[in-house]
């Protein structure tokens, strides 16, 4: 079997007993050393994906990380005829691929091929046999089936190997107790064999936390995406917006309703300086609150706002505007550096006559107080 819209070696089969496969196991494996030790927590979590993520680019696994199957379909004609579907990315993704989705695969992969959970104690790898349609019908060479199920093992071994690698000792200790999840036993020569993804799921589950706190974060992370930080470009703001929308549906959907994120979108594109598009904006804010018209969807107000700052910015009304609001910053701030200087000025004079005059100011009143009149 051979990648043909690729170079990467590690895309296509290899026997185990040919040198490049030796090769290639020896470079992803006993050789990998990785740039720096995660920690298993929440503050580790997103630089850990963002390396796993970069090393299944480079060694071949990105596909079982970004296609999870959470569901596969058996064809009624031919046992050996299956469609996994519903996939999902793990990596990408907040808890939304489950134990239940791992282990079934888990099974697919190293099992008895039904789609099922197998127990912690009955993990016992399966060779591949005619019967399945994994070897010829003289049982001396793979079949294309066969070749694929040896290879997706050959790059579960090596996502096993890297992840563990990057956790460190400690890490691996951590991981340990929950080994029976993810070793399978060979039961023809003893050897164990570790499933990447249960490993990589595992690691995740202990560093993310829940769908909800992270949606929280993602929800106020993006609320700080405002006008000011686009000098005012309401149409780079709007972007900015809609593509924080979308990253936080795709790790968490459904945890961030449109309805939500509507009012976000309207509170945020207020914080604008120039009149006239506050006002338009605020009317339409108004409305949208109200409820009643249907037609005030995200993505009618989106198109309407964006045109707006298309149109005042056409007629210079928007420069204008921009350009008042920042004199009347300006002054503002002059004004309060002016009285902070006359402050600053009061206080130096009144302490030069205090120094001179050698009697401390808040002495004079009880000096003069206690002396005994004649």
């Amino acid at each position: 079997m051979s990648a043909l819209t690729t170079t990467n070696l590690y895309y296509s089969y290899h026997a185990t007993n040919t040198k490049e496969y030796s090769a290639l196991m020896t470079a992803a494996i006993a050789k990998f050393e990785p740039e720096r030790i995660f920690k298993i927590n929440a503050s580790d979590a997103s630089d850990f994906a963002t390396k796993i993520e970069s090393n299944a680019q480079q060694f071949g696994y990105i596909g079982k990380t970004a296609r999870v199957a959470t569901t596969c379909v058996f064809s009624t004609t031919d046992a050996n005829s299956f469609t996994f579907g519903d996939r999902k990315d793990i990596i990408g993704t907040w808890n939304v691929i489950t134990e239940e989705h791992v282990q079934k695969n888990a099974t697919m992969l190293f099992g008895n091929r039904t789609f099922t959970v197998t127990s912690d104690d009955n993990k016992d790898l399966s060779t591949p046999t005619t019967a399945r349609g994994e070897l010829t019908p003289n049982g001396t060479a793979l079949t294309a089936l066969g070749k694929s199920l040896m290879h997706r093992r050959f790059l579960s071994s090596i996502m096993a190997g890297q992840c563990l690698a990057m956790i460190g000792e400690d890490g691996r200790k951590a991981l340990k107790v929950h080994r029976k999840k993810y070793e399978w036993w060979n039961p023809l020569n003893g050897e164990l064999i570790n499933d990447g993804l249960m490993i990589l799921f595992l690691i995740l589950k202990k560093m993310q936390p829940s769908v909800m706190v992270s949606t929280v974060k993602e929800i106020n992370k993006m609320k700080t995406i405002v006008p000011e930080q686009f000098a005012y470009n309401i149409t780079e703001w709007d972007t900015a917006m809609e593509s924080a929308r979308i990253n936080i549906k795709i790790k968490a959907p459904g945890q961030y309703s449109m309805q939500q994120y509507t009012q976000d979108y309207l509170d945020t594109a207020l914080l604008t300086p120039g009149k006239s598009f506050k006002r338009e904006v605020s009317s339409y804010r108004t409305k949208w609150m109200l409820g009643g018209e249907a037609h005030l969807t995200i993505e009618y107000l989106r198109d309407t706002i964006t045109q707006m700052y298309v149109n005042f910015e056409d007629d210079e009304t928007w420069k204008h505007e921009i350009a008042e609001s920042s004199q009347v910053i300006a002054l503002a701030t002059q004004m309060k550096q002016l009285q902070n200087d006359m402050k600053s000025t009061i206080a130096l004079a009144t302490a030069a006559s205090t120094a001179k005059s050698g009697t401390p100011a808040n002495d004079t009143a009880s000096n003069h107080r206690g002396k005994r009149q004649p």
